[in-house]
């Protein structure tokens, strides 16, 4: 892309292509059978987006304030279904359109904070699917993978380059209120590409995921799994996970719901690598709230358990949409070598029109009484139209105690202001 050229500019002719196309967004008919194959591409439904960010990040260390400003362009296409095969097809790209003081992991302005979302055009989605098979999906290609909350496979959405999976996924359902998924992972497209730059693109791996919900009880589901990755590109990332995940909530007069979620898993190295440290650790997690037609109130304990006269023993989530967890200010990606509590309130609610929410977390070490800090969210989100909706962030993480200075952790203060348009 043009570094010279405007972000007005840039914004109004990728505004001008989109119009172009929309006349071609209109018909969906993927879902139908097709009668031929001509008519299966001619019948396909195509869809275009456009998500415009504008991010600040201010750390109180020797780097720069970074300022990214970047569009992500989402072009998609989907045939009808065709003796029971279906193609789908997704490209994205990301440019800057405005602010490029980040370092942006590919080597640019490297005295600057880091913000993850790199340039580049990539295929996010390419896949077949088959359904000819009763009450049994395969799915072929590269694909979006999101098991449960996200917290240990999931497409890190919020980030601009989403990370996809190279993969075969069976989906069965032949069980009343049950619902089995088998994935072998060959490949995952990590939010750092295109292209290899200060973190690599891609992992290759060996992995087999077994995850399987029921949801037959009126106000409770339940999911068991197990996670097998041998990661080629990243020894530390090979281990075998096994866990279970329970949800529930209880009405009450009014339509308002208490809400409790629960879930427990153990991890251990998995693979033969000679440079891998032999470990087992677990993780739990314990949530309670309130919800009412306005308000929802959450209080949660999470734990990954680690080792702190030890490094290379704490329990890792390599492929979670980990920004969902933890702060958005992204200060614990990876787990501390002597483990993390999270100690956490959610509130969200709804007033006027707009979507209003705020978390406050504490940090300290599971493995000792270390302390790491603590962090403030805030988000407000408004529809601005069925197809356009508006979101303002904010993230301060405050790196209380002597502990966080060990992690190399510093007072960060993160603001986003996001559009988002879907045709």
């Amino acid at each position: 892309m043009n570094k010279h050229r405007t972000g007005a500019t840039f914004l109004a002719s990728r505004l001008f292509y989109g119009a172009l196309f929309l006349p071609f967004l209109s018909v969906d008919l993927a879902s139908e059978e097709a009668k031929n194959f001509s008519q299966a591409f001619e019948n396909g439904s195509a869809h275009i987006s456009f998500r415009y960010r504008y991010e600040n990040v201010e750390q109180d260390n020797s780097l720069k304030d970074a300022n990214a400003s970047t569009l992500k362009t989402r072009l998609n296409f989907s045939t009808q279904t065709y003796n029971d095969v279906q193609a789908f097809v997704e490209v994205d790209d990301v440019s800057v359109i405005g602010a490029d003081s980040y370092n942006d992991t590919h080597f640019h302005e490297t005295n600057h904070s880091v913000v993850a979302d790199p340039e580049g055009t990539d295929v996010n989605q390419v896949w077949l699917r088959f359904s000819g098979l009763e009450k049994n999906v395969v799915t072929v290609g590269r694909q979006r993978i999101n098991f449960d909350n996200q917290r240990f496979i999931g497409g890190v959405g919020w980030r601009q380059n989403e990370q996809t999976y190279d993969a075969l996924t069976l989906t069965n359902t032949a069980f009343s209120n049950v619902k089995a998924r088998y994935v072998y992972m060959y490949n995952v497209n990590r939010i750092f590409g295109p292209g290899d730059g200060a973190q690599l693109a891609d992992f290759e791996t060996d992995s087999h995921l077994l995850n399987v919900s029921f949801d037959g009880w009126s106000s409770a589901k339940v999911s068991v799994y197990g996670y097998l990755m041998d990661v080629e590109d990243a020894h530390a990332f090979a281990t075998e996970t096994y866990g279970v995940r329970f949800n529930t909530h209880s009405k009450l007069s009014g339509g308002n719901k208490l809400l409790f979620t629960a879930e427990l898993a153990t991890q251990e190295d998995y693979g033969d690598y000679s440079d891998q440290t032999s470990f087992d650790a677990n993780y739990y997690t314990l949530s309670g709230g309130l919800k009412t037609k306005s308000l929802s109130l959450t209080l949660g304990y999470e734990v990954l358990e680690g080792n702190g006269s030890a490094s290379g023993e704490s329990f890792r989530t390599p492929f979670a949409t980990l920004h969902k967890f933890n702060g958005w200010a992204d200060q614990f990606l990876g787990t501390p070598a002597a483990g993390l509590e999270d100690t956490y309130v959610n509130v969200s609610g709804n007033l006027g029109g707009f979507k209003l929410t705020a978390v406050y977390h504490d940090f300290s070490s599971e493995d000792g009484s270390d302390d790491y800090g603590s962090e403030l969210d805030l988000a407000i989100s408004r529809s601005l139209h069925p197809k356009v909706s508006a979101l303002l962030k904010y993230a301060d993480y405050s790196a209380d105690g002597e502990a966080s200075s060990v992690l190399g952790k510093v007072d960060t203060q993160k603001i986003w202001f996001m559009l988002s348009m879907k045709f």
